[in-house]
């Protein structure tokens, strides 16, 4: 799995500033998380009706916290988190997190 991660990103989560503000801020590291990037199956398209085109699928490492909700930055393109599947091979021997993610602008 880690020789597909050929791709560097940075997680970035909406955080409360007040009550009535809230603003995204960056969590990765300064070098980011391992990451691949693939275009997503007709199936995976059919679930997410109206955003073809614009979806695509990243796969991290299990340890990665990205969650639904978060953006992700990845060579000056920000993408929007749409799903977070955990999965879980062989018992535990092959284990990676697919996250679903829309195109959004340049970050």
């Amino acid at each position: 799995m880690k020789y597909f991660l050929d791709r560097t990103i940075t997680i970035r989560r909406l955080k409360e500033l007040a009550t009535d503000r809230d603003v995204f801020s960056a969590t990765g590291t300064a070098g980011g998380y391992p990451a691949g990037q693939q275009e997503p199956s007709p199936e995976i398209l059919q679930h997410y009706e109206g955003q073809t085109g614009n979806l695509y699928n990243f796969f991290v490492d299990y340890s990665c916290p990205v969650r639904d909700g978060d953006q992700i930055i990845c060579r000056d393109v920000l993408y929007d988190v749409q799903d977070v599947k955990e999965m879980d091979f062989i018992g535990g021997a092959v284990q990676f997190k697919r996250v679903i993610v829309s195109k959004g602008d340049v970050a």
